[in-house]
């Protein structure tokens, strides 16, 4: 029984000084609301005057603006001006397609032309982790391609980063419709070493489903490292029709990137030659939920945006 009194005692005890707490708490934070009124009271009133005909330096038009943000294509597709995807083969170039799930949007690879031979060169590749080799096969055009490229009827520019064997003849053509005067080729030197060729071609109509050839004839192989198209009026790789979009909202400054891409991007990856840059991959709107947890365990697991 002593025992039983002792703990009523002890939690009648504890619920004192629980109330007494309160108690202080409370006339503490009276007292503190209290002060400033008292403090104001003995404060003059403070007048202030808007004299309109007075101004001021003009605040810089630069002070405020707005940012883009990697949605979708919004970025890869409505403000870059480059026509390819993958153009740095960050995926392997065969016939399967892009894995689900990789991206949002349709997104483009190279797949092989019919009866090519193309193997990942993993041992000296050019940039990122792989690139292509085509076995020649005499007379027979052997290469790559990609389709479903947007063409407008205007004249493009781009590159090629190539090398090959003394016997290997190489061309790239630009296609945008099924008659054989509706495609454009170039021939492009290759040497042993890694050479930038610069492309050029008029197209001829617009089409949303163009195709770029890279083939090859003779003997030995080749090995193509980047492949870059543009139309030519770009503004320094932007489009020029969103330019000048942009241009006429007078947002001030365009902050790119910007918004959930920023997360993971790491600007030391924008310097230097685009051609040899890494790859680099939005998680925030090209990954399912389950690729956005398994980035942020292993930033460097996921596969690149149109590089």
């Amino acid at each position: 029984m002593a025992r039983r009194n002792a703990g009523r005692m002890s939690d009648m005890h504890d619920n004192t000084i629980t109330r007494r707490t309160m108690i202080k708490g409370s006339v503490a934070a009276g007292l503190a609301t209290a002060l400033p009124e008292a403090v104001m009271a003995q404060t003059p009133a403070i007048r202030a005057a808007v004299d309109a005909s007075r101004t001021g330096d003009p605040i810089t038009p630069y002070m405020y603006g707005a940012l883009e943000e990697h949605i979708g294509g919004l970025i890869n597709y409505s403000l870059w001006a480059e026509v390819l995807d993958d153009r740095k083969f960050f995926y392997p170039v065969d016939d399967q397609p892009v894995p689900a799930g990789a991206r949002r949007g349709s997104g483009r690879k190279w797949t092989p032309t019919a009866g090519s031979r193309v193997t990942m060169d993993r041992a000296r590749p050019y940039a990122g982790d792989q690139s292509p080799v085509v076995a020649l096969d005499g007379s027979a055009p052997r290469g790559l391609q990609q389709t479903g490229l947007a063409l407008a009827r205007k004249e493009h520019v781009g590159r090629i980063v190539v090398a090959g064997d003394p016997g290997a003849r190489v061309s790239v053509a630009l296609i945008w419709g099924p008659g054989p005067n509706e495609r454009q080729s170039v021939t492009v030197p290759v040497a042993a070493d890694w050479k930038t060729i610069p492309l050029r071609f008029q197209t001829g109509s617009a089409t949303t489903d163009g195709r770029m050839e890279i083939a090859g004839t003779g003997t030995g192989a080749f090995r193509v490292g980047a492949v870059s198209l543009m139309p030519a009026d770009n503004v320094e790789g932007f489009r020029a029709d969103t330019i000048a979009l942009i241009r006429g909202m007078q947002s001030g400054f365009w902050r790119v990137p910007g918004g959930n891409f920023v997360s993971s991007y790491d600007w030391r990856n924008a310097i230097g030659d685009p051609d040899k840059r890494p790859t680099i991959f939005d998680p925030s709107w090209n990954a399912p939920p389950a690729e956005r947890r398994r980035h942020r365990r292993a930033p460097d697991a996921l596969p690149p945006d149109r590089n």
